[in-house]
């Protein structure tokens, strides 16, 4: 994640959150979380080359490919 942080994240416009954790009921699998700003900036980033570079990279260093869920969030009020 560093390698992404330093090398893509800069070239991802406005507001991006990365959350990741790791699961308690299923050891040894990680919870990776990415929020963008809105839809266009997650498109955006989905098609830099470096991105697919990267997330190929990634794969080499994994047992599985990874499950992907698209999520919209909504702000609900405190």
């Amino acid at each position: 994640m560093e390698d992404w942080t330093e090398t893509i994240r800069p070239q991802v416009p406005g507001a991006f959150l990365n959350l990741f954790g790791r699961s308690v009921d299923r050891p040894g699998e990680s919870v990776f979380v990415a929020l963008a700003q809105d839809q266009s900036t997650y498109r955006q980033l989905a098609e830099m080359p470096e991105q697919d570079a990267w997330y190929r990279k990634l794969l080499e260093h994994i047992e599985e490919e990874p499950a992907w869920e698209d999520v919209e969030l909504e702000q609900s009020p405190a």
